[in-house]
Formats: structure tokens, C-alpha cells, sequence
């Protein structure tokens, strides 16, 4: 059993990432132990649509209800994947199903292409899985630091006699922008998106301090950062992208498997 009381806060945050990750395709997870057994037994579309079947059930309670016990369970019982593979997958070739084998041995990485959908928010999940520790405090004010960092590098939010260092110029019409953003921000984790472009601006903001120098933004910009900020979700993140495309990179990385989300 997981200990916060043993672990730094760091330590507890990773935990519950991973976690998170697991808990948010939990019955795809746990297949990594259970499919190459049911194999002996079932067919292999069955066992594949069975597993794409539960996991689209799961996607209904995932966010409703979040038990760390059988989290920590979960791990236990995939902890053993690869032995369970192996054995699974020469017990068939033995068998002379060999087709069955090959979906025994590499099921691990399967579970990457059968679980892709629905999409999966870990940050949500992430704090959800902090609050079990009862370290919603902790999360909170991580959370809230990042936020208080990010308006506090955005101070100079003003339109500057000079040319600002960052503009968004404005080459598409509004609707055909919404459609073209609507698309690319599909499966994003936008809690995950706002830590990602605070992120940005702070490493902004370190270098621009290193030259000597200080960060100038449009005032367009800067409302539709603070939006985001505050808000982070489809809508928002469309403002912000009119305004400035260039931010599109941290959205991408903030999907599921992306930088952000690791």
C-alpha cells in the first residue's frame, strides 16, 4: 500500500499520474494479465471486442468514481504481464494456435492501438487520485502556483509603444480558424494544456530576464491567455489559437501520450 506520509511531493504526484494513466482505460490495463488467458478460451475478435466493449463502459464511471486500493490492485495484478504472456503464448503454439500465440505474446502492445478511444483527461483523474491520498491541499496550491506564475509573468499584458516580441497575425476567417482549431484540439487534456503554456510563457520569461530584457504582449493576446487560464477548455483554447497558432505545439503534446501528459 502506497504511504504518502513516506514520499516527497513529488514522489506522490508521479504515483498518482501513473495511476491516473491506469485508472482512465482501467479494463484495457488489466487485460495485459487477463486477455492472453481468455485466449485459451475465446476467440480472438472476442476477446478484443469484449476488452474495446468494457472499456467504453468504463469511460462512463472513470471520472465518478476513483478508488486507489483498486488502483494499487490493478498494478499488482498486471505486475506480472510478461511471464503471464509467455507462458500464454507457448502454451498455444503448443497447442497449435498459433495465431493466438502471436496475439498472447504481444498483447501489451496492443492495448496501445485497442484503447486509443475514448480519450482520457489525466490531470483530471491525476487530482482525483491526490484528493484519495488527502493531498487535495497539495495539488491545489501546485495547481494554483503554476496559475499565480503564469499572471504574474503576464504583469506587462499591455500593448507597448514598441513592436511586441509576440503577434498573431490573423490570416483565416473566424469560422474557418474555429473549424481548423475544433479538429486539432480534439482529445486534448486542457487542464494538462494550461500547465503546458505556462510553462512556455515561464521559460519565456527566464530567458527574456537572462538578456536583460522583459516580455511585451498584445493585449488581444493577453485576454485570450488569461481566458484560457481561468478556463481552460475547447472554447478558450480556440480564442487563444486565433490569437496566436504558434501556441498549437503545447495543445498537441497535451493529449493523451503526449509530452505534457508525462
Amino acid at each position: 500500500m502506497w504511504d504518502p506520509l513516506l514520499h516527497s511531493d513529488e514522489e506522490n504526484v508521479r504515483w498518482c499520474w501513473l495511476r491516473a494513466v491506469e485508472w482512465g482505460r482501467w479494463p484495457i490495463f488489466l487485460s495485459q494479465s487477463i486477455a492472453p488467458v481468455l485466449l485459451a478460451f475465446l476467440s480472438v475478435p472476442v476477446v478484443i471486442l469484449s476488452f474495446v466493449g468494457l472499456n467504453l463502459l468504463w469511460a462512463l464511471v472513470r471520472y465518478r468514481f476513483v478508488s486507489r486500493r483498486l488502483a494499487e490492485l490493478g498494478f499488482f495484478i498486471v505486475l506480472p504481464k510478461m511471464l503471464i504472456c509467455a507462458r500464454m503464448a507457448i502454451y498455444l503454439y503448443l497447442q497449435h494456435d498459433i495465431l493466438k500465440g502471436a496475439f498472447a505474446l504481444v498483447w501489451p502492445a496492443l492495448i496501445f492501438i485497442i484503447g486509443v478511444f475514448p480519450t482520457v483527461q489525466i490531470g483530471v483523474l491525476q487530482g482525483k487520485f491526490m484528493q484519495a491520498l488527502r493531498l487535495g491541499d497539495v495539488w491545489r496550491a501546485r495547481r494554483d502556483a503554476r496559475r499565480e506564475a503564469f499572471f504574474q509573468g503576464m504583469r506587462h499584458a499591455v500593448e507597448p509603444a514598441q513592436a511586441p516580441l509576440v503577434e498573431g497575425p490573423q490570416v483565416e476567417s473566424q469560422s474557418q480558424q474555429t473549424t481548423r482549431w475544433d479538429e486539432a484540439l480534439q482529445g486534448v487534456d486542457f487542464e494538462a494544456a494550461r500547465s503546458a503554456v505556462a510553462y512556455i510563457f515561464s521559460v519565456a520569461a527566464d530567458e527574456a530576464r537572462r538578456q536583460g530584457a522583459e516580455c511585451y504582449y498584445k493585449q488581444e493576446f493577453a485576454d485570450a491567455a488569461h481566458a484560457f487560464m481561468s478556463n481552460p477548455c475547447m472554447q478558450t483554447a480556440i480564442q487563444l489559437l486565433r490569437v496566436d497558432a504558434s501556441l498549437l505545439p503545447a495543445f498537441e503534446g497535451s493529449k493523451p501520450g503526449g509530452l505534457s501528459t508525462g
